[in-house]
């Protein structure tokens, strides 16, 4: 009940609703062709983020402990190591939970997408269908360009 309402305020109280057509194809056209810059720019953050704290923490370890490089580079590597396998268990226990909640998010949309299909016209949901697999397409050309 309480993923229900969490999912219809959802598509209820969304500023993506107030958009139009054409502000959300404007925006989805920017993110196709500048997602690679967007991509490399996030990884070298990422990138530059673990090396600037792992490098700290060699330090931290080697200072604190007097140890030499190499052993100062093993222990941060397992405890980088740990770290991981505890992010990864996590995830492992909230799978069957995130999958529930998005088996529930399909239903909810499908029936708002039967709701606003059944009414249509033969006519216009051959033009939705063909816009549809025109936008598709074009997105896959662009994507793989």
């Amino acid at each position: 009940m309480e993923i229900n309402e969490r999912i219809r305020g959802f598509f209820i109280e969304s500023p993506l609703m107030t958009l139009t057509v054409n502000q959300k194809l404007a925006a989805l056209f920017i993110i196709i062709l500048s997602y690679n810059i967007w991509l490399n720019l996030l990884s070298y953050l990422v990138y530059s983020a673990f090396e600037m704290t792992e490098y700290y923490l060699e330090v931290l370890v080697r200072n604190l402990f007097g140890v030499r490089h190499h052993i100062s580079e093993l222990i941060v590597f397992y405890l980088f190591f740990f770290l991981a396998f505890c992010g990864f268990a996590r995830l492992w226990f909230l799978l069957p939970r995130i999958y529930r909640y998005f088996c529930v998010l399909g239903k909810h949309y499908k029936q708002e997408f039967l709701k606003s299909w059944r009414p249509l016209a033969l006519l216009e949901k051959i033009k939705l269908s063909v816009t549809y697999f025109m936008m598709s397409s074009g997105c896959l050309f662009f994507l793989f360009l």
